[in-house]
């Protein structure tokens, strides 16, 4: 009958581990990475808020390396990546800069775009944990949505961002805000809100056509300038 009870305690030790056993912040973020690969074309509005300076619009995604945001704050402002052509269009100016990166930064532009490979860059350049063991939270103080967050930190000084907060909707695993401080310590946080996946968004959205009287400028490293 001992040896029954001593069974019956490891059995139950076993399972209780099997039941707190909890998945690693680096599988769920891999989890988000594969749910993202999935997604064919999306839709959502967003925030971008850069230290006291808020910007905001409606930004659409293609997969692998197309986006497009359409400014409301700034008022008519475009941005367009397509393939390794960026332009961005200032309306205050009327002018459309036009420059032409590597691979390796528009892999990094496109991560705004949250796809499944800038996802996987960030899996592969952060050190990645749970900001509150893996646990549901509010997205902020007084908040009603419900997320889990995940904090990473660069392992090398080569990134553009030294630490990043995720917040990631538990149920359908997509990003609900992106929290980071630059290499040069500006604080920049990005909103995603009312995403629409798989719409079948036209390819030709992708293209930026001038309207009569803008310039177009090719400047070879105007995306920095902006950083800065």
């Amino acid at each position: 009958m001992f040896k029954k009870i001593i069974i019956f305690i490891l059995v139950l030790c076993n399972i209780e581990g099997i039941l707190g056993a909890q998945e690693s912040a680096d599988a769920f973020l891999q989890r988000v990475s594969d749910r993202y690969a999935k997604i064919e074309d999306y839709q959502s509005q967003i925030r971008i808020q850069r230290g006291e300076k808020g910007e905001s619009g409606i930004l659409k995604y293609k997969s692998p390396n197309l986006l497009r945001l359409d400014y409301t704050v700034p008022a008519k402002q475009v941005l367009v990546v397509s393939g390794n052509k960026v332009e961005l269009f200032l309306p205050a100016y009327g002018i459309v800069m036009e420059q032409i990166l590597p691979a390796s930064d528009v892999e990094t532009l496109t991560t705004i775009g949250l796809s499944g490979n800038g996802l996987k860059l960030f899996r592969e350049n952060y050190f990645v944990s749970y900001t509150n063991d893996g646990k549901v939270e509010a997205l902020e103080s007084g908040s009603n949505e419900r997320v889990i967050k995940l904090s990473l930190k660069w392992r090398v000084n080569a990134e553009g961002f030294r630490t990043l907060e995720i917040a990631v909707n538990p149920e359908t695993l997509l990003i609900r805000r992106i929290t980071g401080v630059t290499s040069l310590f500006e604080n920049i946080r990005y909103d995603f809100m009312n995403v629409n996946l798989n719409k079948g968004i036209n390819n030709n959205i992708f293209v930026y056509t001038p309207e009569e009287g803008q310039q177009t400028i090719r400047y070879p490293n105007f995306l920095k300038l902006q950083d800065n």
